[in-house]
């Protein structure tokens, strides 16, 4: 046989083994067997109707991409927003628009859908049985977490077991926008409410999810409310005086969300510190804007370690990137994702940045793109690729594609 035969041979080898990467690394856990990847496909179809607009394949030039894209070139004019995942395997995104007007007929392609890259099987979704609009998932993608509003005031949140069908109630609202968080915590194990408005958590069967509720008078004005790595409590950023939208930011934690508890203060945080995450390690990030002359600004990355309630912060990222507002952190803290501006050897992009602190590198893994989000596992991250309006792709970070 020629040289060329086995070139062949060798190339269809690395174009199969790309294939067999993306569908054996999707899950949470490694696959076990091909009847347990159908479980979860027969069990969506039950539940929704399958769709074929959207269509997922290997990028032909980054085979570290799974591309999802419309098969009709989107005929009817929408955009692609809310792209969140569902567990580390399922994607929940809309398609369309958000203000309709009265009357007005929607699109037939336009509204919500759930796509899952082990299968690359797309479904349109729709209310679950017993009625329900699909709103979270649980971080291991076994719940879908779905929400009804009765009499446009009480609201409650309920599961539904994808594997075994059971759906039950597990928390109860007064107040319709009490629901706008439902942050999940590190350990999976609780669920984070901000409300001033009675709560009732209702019982359920194994597992039981415990309600964090932040019951305190705050302004909704630049707040945010993000877990402890610990799961222990709540890092709070938040107007010193609620009634002046003006007044100066506070960063504290809350360990029991109580309003007759005190907010441990933490001191000396950055003037401008938002879009906030912690790491497993317990340290806390933050985004700063820094001024570097008129009518100019860099918007830094800064990492910080609370030493008896003082925060000490240093540049998490060297060499003063201008960095967007997105960026994730990997499971261990040792890996930082952001999207921006930066160069490396003097060659300037804008990609999708990955920097190993150990090492002290940063590589462009993806070019022109911005996240939308890191997989509950660490091992994807969903990205508007920028190129596509109506689609969006799926980095696997392990796969080490470098651009």
């Amino acid at each position: 046989m020629n040289n060329s035969f086995y070139q062949a041979l060798v190339l269809l080898a690395a174009l199969l083994c790309t294939e067999i990467t993306w569908a054996g690394n999707a899950m949470t856990e490694p696959v076990t067997s091909v009847s347990e990847a159908d479980g979860l496909v027969r069990s969506l179809d039950r539940l929704f109707k399958r769709e074929n607009m959207y269509r997922m394949v290997v990028h032909p030039e980054q085979p570290d991409v799974l591309q999802i894209t419309r098969t009709d070139s989107g005929a009817n004019s929408g955009s692609l927003t809310n792209v969140v995942w569902c567990g580390s395997r399922l994607l929940r995104f809309h398609y369309g628009h958000y203000d309709y007007d009265d009357g007005e007929k929607v699109p037939p392609d336009h509204g919500w859908y759930l796509a899952d890259i082990q299968s690359r099987k797309v479904w349109r979704l729709r209310k679950l049985p017993g009625g329900g609009e699909l709103v979270n998932c649980s971080p291991d993608g076994q719940w879908l977490i779905y929400k009804r509003i009765f009499h446009g005031r009480k609201v409650i949140l309920g599961r539904y077991n994808v594997a075994s069908g059971m759906k039950e109630d597990f928390v109860r609202f007064k107040d319709p926008f009490s629901t706008s968080l439902g942050e999940w915590s590190p350990d999976g194990t609780k669920i984070l409410f901000y409300g001033k408005s009675d709560l009732v958590s209702i019982k359920t069967s194994a597992p039981v999810w415990n309600i964090f509720w932040v019951k305190r008078d705050l302004s909704l004005n630049g707040l945010e409310v993000i877990w402890l790595s610990d799961s222990s409590g709540v890092l709070l950023r938040y107007q010193s005086d609620p009634k002046n939208n003006s007044s100066k930011r506070i960063l504290g934690i809350d360990h029991t969300g109580d309003p007759a508890q005190p907010i441990e203060m933490l001191k000396n945080a950055p003037s401008d510190f938002n879009r906030l995450k912690t790491d497993i390690a317990g340290h806390i990030y933050g985004m700063e804007r820094m001024e570097i002359g008129a009518g100019r600004a860099l918007t830094q990355l800064q990492r910080c370690v609370s030493e008896n309630k003082f925060l000490k912060c240093e540049r998490a990222i060297p060499g003063d990137p201008n960095v967007s507002l997105e960026y994730a952190i990997s499971l261990d803290g040792k890996v930082i994702y952001y999207s921006g501006d930066d160069e490396v050897a003097g060659i300037s992009k804008h990609c999708l940045w990955q920097y190993e602190r150990s090492v002290g590198k940063k590589t462009c893994i993806v070019i022109r793109s911005q996240m939308y989000g890191i997989s509950p596992d660490g091992r994807y991250i969903a990205l508007d690729m920028a190129t596509d309006p109506s689609g969006f792709g799926v980095l696997n970070i392990q796969f080490g594609n470098k651009k």
